[in-house]
């Protein structure tokens, strides 16, 4: 050929002028890796081409709509057109596309220029096939002559092909030609030779447009090791990384990866009518004049891959499920963890639109069915966001939709992670699937792919790591029939961000020491059956007759305590707040009583006497109730039959922990009870007689008995009945005070033992009306006949008091103050007694029937 008339770099094949165009992927997608930051091996990073739509970088590919739009790296402008230039780049044909091609040469010959000679050049290389012509937008029949037969070209057109493995040249275009040779072969370039028979009619519209339906460049297949057609992806994508006119990287691709790719891409799809095709193909052009990174990038559409460089190969990840390689747990976590959940309501797409290159419509370019996730726009509260997804190199409609909805599908797994991980991770490469549970996000083998991969040494730890970058994914997001339902649901097993989990409850009373008061506690006890979905707890009680609760307390499950509670019964509620502040519902405990302050301490046991002399030393067992006060001592000069009420208080208040005490000696029955901190008494007295023959005797009794008159000198009490009370009830408390009527006089001064002993009851003077009883009726001690015989009330007291004297009584003495005592040695000639009576109870006076002072000596 003459490269004056075709230009040598349209026509003749081209030499390998890619000596100075960077091998490092970064020269790819700069813009998808600046995004994500991400690297794919050591010094290398993750090829992202345009499957990340759909997967990782679908953020990206929605920045590009908002950024300027990059050239895209296939012929789809003008495909379907003849163009005339001087120098035009090859266009390399990959599975079967319709196109049109440049005019490279332009010549009329014959008498009045009657024929026209177009040289079309189709493609840069050897093609497979060249199938149907069209003429305009027209199939074409062809005679074996060459001729077009159908009509209006009838005989006007005479159309040759030729392949790219042509070895001469055009014959006839030789043979009218003034500037052309045998030369004119055009070595490894497919195109179409016409000629235009001149005819004003047929050709009134100029020159006609003309294209082909051609089937692409043969490729290298690893799994058998020949080279043939195929419109597979992955071997495609295999031929150009290695081509003189791609990458031309040979030998620089995992064959055993790629061919792993080429069977997903072949595996057979059910079609939605009838019959299956193959996964995933690549029809369509890439031109020359474009860069590497945009032709690859376009490339991905077709299999939904991943193109990236690890362990010094090229290697490929079509868009296909693969069960985990690797499960990891945080205990393969090295550092802190990058958690992203969602991308932004920007690139969060719930539509996808875009076009291919229809083959059951001529090839020529439209929308395929734009696919619509309804259940990912209710997720969006019903705002529509949709993403333009070309698949330029996709020509089944079918496949394109099976592509848009994987697409969406994989830009619905929104989560990404990020962390260092051990070593365990260093087998790990881009592309891969791997499974990461973390009970705290919820995730039991949760699937994440693997974006990006970085080993590296951490100088500050002191160990070897691999940084993980992480996409969710799930076999649903490919599956042709999965349901946008498993999308969502796969996000993580913890509830939605609105949701809160329901709370336990459950409660226990008890007593307890505080600041020595005994005090009741309740312990709320709040469980859930998905603590990691709870951040903390609000705890509330109230009596149960109160209508408002009150704050118990905030924080994480487990133990709240209400604490100094009344007796009485109490409600509880709590609910559960999750991270986001959503407040659960309440969940209600009722009907908890608190009855401690009310329980009364352990009976008194173990109680004896040891007298010794005029005093007598009474012991007892400790009582152990931890809210034990003190312990009263009371004593009746009766040996049988005595009662607690019909006492006199001996001792007021022993207090803990002794449990002894010493009093002066005198006959009768003593009685101990033991109180707690709240003044509630043990059930029963314990009792212990001391009789009067273990008491010392004396020479000389001397006795003054007042009862049954009493005619001493009264105070406040007066005389019913035989017997000496308060006179005056009516409110409580009351007292009075009776002198005894004389003194006792021994005649000399001397020691003396000096006693009085009262015979005492305890008088209700209510006529035993319900409301005049003290207490609460349940609480009433002793039996339903006996309410005021063995009831054990200690409203009622006696205190005794002496009065001495050295001098003869009958003459101006002088006595000695009032001073209180029980029994005991005095000093004196004469000896003059007091009696004051004591009522804490309205209505109840002590009721003295007997009253007897002794002064006894030898």
């Amino acid at each position: 050929m003459k490269s004056g008339n075709i230009p040598y770099n349209v026509m003749m094949p081209k030499t390998n002028d890619w000596a100075n165009v960077p091998r490092m992927p970064q020269a790819i997608v700069p813009v998808l890796a600046t995004a994500f930051g991400i690297t794919s091996a050591v010094g290398t990073f993750l090829l992202t081409a345009a499957v990340y739509i759909g997967v990782s970088a679908v953020t990206s590919w929605a920045l590009q709509a908002l950024a300027p739009k990059p050239k895209s790296g296939v012929q789809t402008q003008g495909l379907l057109t003849n163009i005339r230039e001087a120098a035009a780049p090859h266009d390399y044909v990959y599975g079967q596309v319709r196109k049109g091609g440049v005019i490279t040469y332009l010549e009329a010959t014959g008498e009045n220029n009657r024929y026209l000679h177009m040289v079309i050049s189709l493609a840069g290389h050897e093609l497979e096939e060249i199938g149907d012509i069209y003429i305009n937008d027209e199939v074409v029949t062809i005679d074996e002559d060459l001729n077009v037969t159908s009509s209006p070209w009838n005989s006007k057109i005479r159309i040759e092909k030729f392949k790219g493995d042509q070895t001469t040249a055009p014959a006839a275009l030789v043979s009218q030609s003034a500037h052309v040779d045998n030369n004119f072969i055009g070595r490894g370039i497919a195109y179409l030779y016409v000629r235009l028979d001149y005819d004003q009619d047929v050709f009134a519209n100029g020159i006609p447009l003309f294209t082909a339906v051609v089937k692409g460049n043969k490729v290298f297949d690893p799994r058998t090791s020949g080279t043939a057609y195929s419109a597979n992806a992955a071997l495609c994508i295999r031929d150009y990384l290695t081509a003189d006119y791609g990458m031309a990287d040979v030998g620089s691709t995992d064959d055993t990866i790629f061919s792993a790719a080429a069977n997903v891409c072949d595996e057979d799809v059910d079609l939605a009518t009838a019959g299956v095709q193959p996964r995933y193909e690549m029809n369509g052009v890439v031109s020359a004049a474009l860069a590497p990174g945009d032709i690859l990038q376009s490339m991905m559409t077709s299999c939904a891959g991943t193109l990236f460089w690890g362990q010094g190969k090229w290697q490929l990840r079509p868009g296909y499920y693969t069960s985990p390689v690797k499960t990891f747990t945080l205990d393969d976590l090295r550092g802190p963890i990058s958690l992203s959940t969602r991308t932004s309501r920007r690139d969060n797409f719930n539509i996808i639109r875009g076009t291919f290159n229809n083959a059951d419509a001529r090839w020529i370019t439209q929308d395929y069915p734009e696919y619509k996730g309804n259940t990912f726009i209710a997720e969006d509260n019903g705002l529509e966001n949709a993403l333009d997804l070309e698949l330029p190199l996709t020509t089944s409609p079918a496949m394109a939709q099976r592509l848009a909805k994987l697409t969406l599908f994989r830009g619905r797994e929104q989560m990404t992670f990020s962390a260092d991980f051990s070593m365990e991770a260093f087998d790990v490469q881009v592309g891969d699937i791997i499974a990461l549970t973390n009970p705290r996000y919820g995730w039991t083998a949760k699937e994440f792919e693997v974006l990006g991969w970085r080993f590296f040494a951490d100088g500050d730890a002191g160990d070897l790591r691999v940084n993980l970058a992480l996409r969710e994914t799930s076999e649903a997001a490919f599956s042709w029939t999965a349901e946008e339902s498993a999308i969502i649901s796969n996000n993580t097993t913890l509830l939605s961000y609105t949701e809160v989990p329901p709370v336990g409850l459950s409660a226990v009373a008890r007593t307890q020491i505080i600041r020595e008061k005994l005090t009741n506690i309740i312990a709320l006890t709040v469980t859930s059956g998905n603590p990691a979905g709870v951040d903390f707890v609000e705890a509330q009680y109230k009596k149960t007759s109160d209508s408002a609760y009150i704050t118990l307390g905030t924080g994480e499950l487990g133990n709240f305590e209400a604490i100094d509670l009344e007796d009485d019964t109490y409600d509880f509620r709590a609910r559960a707040v999750n991270a986001f502040g959503y407040r659960g519902e309440w969940e209600f405990l009722t009907g908890i009583e608190a009855s401690g302050l009310l329980e009364p301490p352990q009976d008194v046991a173990g109680l004896f006497a040891e007298v010794n002399g005029t005093t007598t030393h009474l012991e007892w067992t400790p009582v152990l109730d931890l809210d034990l006060s003190f312990y009263r001592i009371r004593h009746a000069v009766e040996t049988t039959n005595a009662t607690w009420a019909n006492a006199t208080t001996a001792l007021d208040k022993v207090s803990r922990p002794a449990s002894f005490a010493s009093l002066p000696t005198r006959p009768g029955t003593y009685m101990v009870r033991s109180y707690d901190k709240s003044g509630v008494a043990s059930t029963n007295y314990t009792s212990v007689v001391v009789t009067s023959d273990v008491i010392p005797d004396y020479a000389n009794t001397l006795t003054q008995t007042d009862s049954p008159t009493f005619s001493g000198t009264k105070t406040g009490c007066s005389v019913t009945s035989g017997e000496l009370r308060i006179t005056d009830t009516s409110t409580a408390p009351s007292e009075a005070t009776y002198d005894l009527s004389t003194y006792i006089d021994t005649g000399s001064v001397r020691r003396a033992h000096v006693r009085v002993d009262a015979n005492v009851n305890r008088f209700d003077s209510s006529s035993g009306l319900w409301d005049d009883l003290p207490g609460l009726f349940d609480g009433l001690p002793g039996l339903f006949d006996d309410f005021t015989g063995d009831a054990q009330f200690a409203d009622t007291n006696l205190l005794f008091y002496v009065s001495t004297t050295p001098d003869d009584p009958a003459g101006t003495p002088t006595w000695s103050p009032y001073q209180q005592f029980r029994a005991g040695e005095f000093y004196g000639r004469a000896f003059r007694f007091r009696v004051v009576l004591k009522s804490s109870s309205v209505n109840v006076t002590p009721s003295i029937s007997g009253l007897t002072a002794l002064v006894e000596y030898n």
